[in-house]
């Protein structure tokens, strides 16, 4: 008998691929083997051996991004990614990542679409909707990590 956690999942992203497809983005599906695994120093690939020196990607952005520069501007992508960091509660190597994009619209459209989803996937799921409240990212730190985030900053165009 399937687990209430695996057919969870299932109907979950299932109702992700509805919600993108009802907005009229694309579903892409980018290599996970890459020669350059990108340009954040922060993240640790995976390289694969006997491979000539590729990697597993951490992410799909590079690639999604060359698709954008073809021209289509409403993309995302439910995927496996890697990234050599300890396994732990909070991370494992291999996990899922939904990555989307939209070409010409502000970060105001970006906050839209996570409300709309998170919204969509409740209802596909049989949850009540929530309330969403945004907040600045020095609010959240304030409030969540106890933290004045400007004293940490340096200051611009100190010398």
């Amino acid at each position: 008998m399937a687990s209430s956690y695996l057919i969870q999942r299932a109907q979950i992203i299932g109702a992700i691929r509805e919600f993108f497809n009802g907005q009229g983005f694309i579903e892409t599906d980018t290599p996970t083997l890459v020669l350059s695994p990108g340009m954040e120093p922060h993240i640790r690939p995976l390289q694969v051996a006997d491979s000539g020196g590729a990697f597993l990607h951490t992410s799909p952005e590079f690639a999604m991004k060359k698709i954008m520069a073809r021209g289509y501007h409403k993309i995302f992508q439910i995927c496996k990614c890697y990234r050599h960091e300890p396994k732990s509660d909070t991370h494992n190597p291999e996990f899922t990542m939904i990555e989307w994009y939209r070409g010409h619209a502000g970060y105001e459209d970006i906050m839209q679409d996570v409300e709309n989803l998170f919204s969509f996937i409740a209802k596909k799921m049989g949850q009540s909707e929530k309330k969403f409240q945004r907040i600045s990212i020095e609010e959240c730190f304030s409030r969540f990590a106890g933290k004045n985030l400007v004293s940490m900053l340096p200051l611009a165009g100190a010398s």
